[in-house]
């Protein structure tokens, strides 16, 4: 919680001294920034942290290293790799790697690589936003369906059957 003195009212009209305080905390309505490692231990977990309270502008920022694990998205957030980090993602299994579910979403993901052997990002009537991201080794690499928006821009595609 940040607490703050308002200067200008600490005299009252009437020569009494009166403080006003100023509360401000994280909670339904501010947008949030968890982050992998530090808020959870998963970006997963970070994922869940936000469900059912997410609001527009909640970011899960991820510090460099390797991820293995699939994730389910359906609450609209960001999920970003660190200014100047490396983040590599592993899909397990035949599942996408990302799934973003949900009807009146938007997901972006930023600066990832993603390591996947089925399909890299599967987009179901959600909207993304993909930026600078590397899809390697993805049977598929994006897969839009049921009425899905998808806005792909700086992403590379190596290896894989199709792209998008």
């Amino acid at each position: 919680m940040t607490v703050s003195l308002s200067p200008s009212r600490l005299l009252s009209s009437s020569g009494i001294l009166a403080a006003v305080l100023v509360c401000a905390s994280a909670g339904p309505g501010w947008a949030e920034t968890f982050t992998v490692p530090g808020s959870a231990a998963t970006i997963q977990e970070a994922i869940n942290l936000a469900k059912g309270n997410a609001v527009t502008g909640d970011t899960i920022e991820v510090s460099a290293g390797t991820y293995s694990g699939n994730l389910l998205i359906t609450e609209s957030l960001t999920i970003e790799a660190k200014d100047g980090e490396r983040v590599d993602l592993t899909g397990l299994g035949s599942e996408p790697l990302i799934r973003i579910e949900g009807t009146n979403i938007t997901v972006s993901l930023y600066r990832l690589i993603l390591h996947v052997s089925g399909t890299g990002v599967r987009i179901l009537s959600a909207t993304a936003n993909l930026s600078n991201l590397v899809i390697m080794l993805a049977t598929t690499g994006v897969e839009c369906t049921n009425g899905a928006i998808g806005e792909i821009t700086q992403t590379t595609f190596y290896g894989g059957q199709d792209g998008v």
